[in-house]
């Protein structure tokens, strides 16, 4: 990898690694509290929302990190062609 795709990499997957951890988090917590409080429709409801957000990120991410393996191969590739 190079140096710039490989900053890109370790700078991109910190930070959402970062909202990904915090969505965990609020999640984690919410769901005690409900469980707590004896979970109701429009609780569970908002619960499978932030699941679904929590989940396309991870699935962002995922693919973010395909593009750039997937760039660095083809340069190695082409380079390797090349010479």
């Amino acid at each position: 990898m190079t140096g710039c795709i490989r900053r890109y990499v370790a700078s991109f997957s910190s930070s959402i690694a970062a909202r990904i951890e915090q969505l965990l988090e609020k999640a984690r917590a919410r769901l005690q509290h409900e469980a707590r409080r004896g979970i109701t429709a429009a609780a569970l409801i908002a619960l499978f929302d932030e699941e679904r957000t929590l989940k396309r990120l991870v699935e962002h991410h995922h693919e973010r990190e395909e593009t750039a393996l997937f760039a660095e191969v083809f340069k190695a590739h082409t380079a390797r062609s090349l010479a």
